[in-house]
């Protein structure tokens, strides 16, 4: 996104590494009880909101992490983009 923070593209490519990972949105793992999860894997664990997974035909094949945002908008971009790709490809 223009005018972003150049941080957040490891940020990006973290929440896409985690929901990928974890098989869930990044927004969705993050508990009291496993927030230290953050330090593992060289400390790209990300557990804020703009990271997904990707299915095809019922398997997670890759993820998609946006930043750059708020996280709730981040996520926003991420659900469109699944949606149009989904959309395209006939999930």
């Amino acid at each position: 996104m223009d005018g972003t923070k150049f941080t957040s593209i490891d940020i990006a490519r973290n929440k896409a590494f985690t929901s990928c990972g974890h098989f869930n949105a990044t927004g969705k793992l993050g508990t009291a009880w496993n927030r230290s999860i953050e330090n593992s894997n060289g400390g790209r664990f990300c557990l804020v909101e703009g990271g997904r997974e990707v299915r095809w035909r019922g398997q997670v094949v890759g993820g998609i992490g946006v930043s750059g945002a708020l996280p709730s908008e981040d996520d926003r971009i991420v659900m469109s983009t699944i949606e149009g790709w989904a959309g395209k490809s006939r999930l």
